[in-house]
């Protein structure tokens, strides 16, 4: 059911070293990272990747050369999170609160071609979490952190052309830890919580909740943008976008999952966990298809298919970003 042949095409941590032959399974190495990797993303092309950092500061690397485009500190902060525009041309970037002293919380937009700011969104009062494009550029979303104080973390919806925020969305109860537009851009949802207390499914226009799921935490809009693709407990649930209705489920994924990852084309998912191996499942056949055993140091909390669906960004608190061939991880071993 599954091979042991493990081709890694790239391993990043900051500093490009070394580029060696096609025949090794490591085709470049970087090194120097501070800190951990906490966010990846692959630009709309595929040829960009952006990793965000422990120390609050991001990277961008050319994927066809294997160069480091550019390295910055993009914010005063922790944690920092990364996301491309629909086009490309953009990346904004928000940052989780230092343990000591004021952290910059505002949401900053990068030009990608020339690396200047463009522009920033004020208002998070908790470390930002989770940044989400519109599909047409218009829009961002983002979630925050608890407020210290005891007041729950937040959603905000943001207008990219005036850098206004637009709304406010309460009714959390817990940080909002993911934020997704659907494929339309008529709708989006936000998760709350780092336990899974439930995910939200907003109207974009009127900004009226439609429905509430309990026990939700990472999720995904499916292609067409009728199922949504989440993490409940030790399953994946797919459920009904309009009413929040269980279509279907995928039982005894994994007890401890922490981050998913659901390819373009809706096939393919990845979770990584807090104890146990980052793993590919096959979405149609229900089955695992691939699992990575005995390579990470610490937890892998960024995860990302390139547009293509053949490569998998992981981003681990070991400062490694590491990019694999989706179709030559190494397969299960059957028990």
């Amino acid at each position: 059911m599954w091979s042991r042949n493990c081709l890694l095409i790239l391993v990043v941590t900051l500093t490009f070293v070394a580029n060696s032959s096609a025949d090794d399974d490591v085709r470049f190495v970087m090194k120097g990272h501070s800190g951990g990797a906490t966010s990846v993303a692959f630009s709309p092309d595929g040829k960009i990747l952006a990793a965000g950092c422990n120390d609050g500061s991001a990277k961008l690397w050319d994927l066809v050369s294997g160069k480091e485009l550019r390295h910055w500190q993009a914010h005063d902060g922790t944690y920092c999170r990364v996301s491309f525009s629909p086009d490309g041309k953009t990346l904004a970037t928000g940052c989780g609160t230092k343990f000591l002293g004021k952290s910059d919380l505002r949401i900053r937009l990068w030009s990608v071609p020339s690396g200047k700011e463009i522009g920033s969104l004020t208002g998070h009062q908790g470390g930002v979490n989770s940044i989400a494009f519109s599909p047409d550029g218009k829009l961002l979303l983002s979630g925050s952190n608890p407020i210290l104080g005891g007041q729950p973390g937040e959603a905000r919806l943001w207008n990219l052309v005036t850098l206004k925020e637009i709304e406010s969305l309460k009714g959390h109860k817990d940080g909002v830890v993911a934020v997704s537009f659907s494929p339309d851009g008529k709708s989006f949802a936000t998760a709350e919580g780092f336990f899974g207390n439930g995910i939200h499914v907003w109207e974009t226009a009127t900004r009226k909740e439609q429905f509430a799921v309990s026990g939700v935490s990472e999720f995904a809009f499916s292609p067409d943008g009728k199922e949504l693709v989440g993490l409940r407990g030790n399953s994946v649930v797919f459920l009904n976008s309009s009413t929040g209705k269980e279509n279907d489920a995928i039982a005894n994924v994994d007890s401890s999952t922490y981050r998913m990852a659901l390819s373009k084309d809706g096939k393919q998912l990845a979770i990584s966990g807090k104890e146990t191996p980052t793993a590919v499942w096959d979405i149609n056949k229900a089955k695992q298809k691939a699992v990575i055993h005995d390579y990470f140091r610490d937890i892998v909390v960024g995860l990302a298919f390139s547009p293509d669906g053949k490569s998998l960004a992981t981003g681990s608190l070991d400062t490694r970003v590491t990019i694999w061939d989706v179709e030559k991880l190494p397969k299960p071993v059957k028990k």
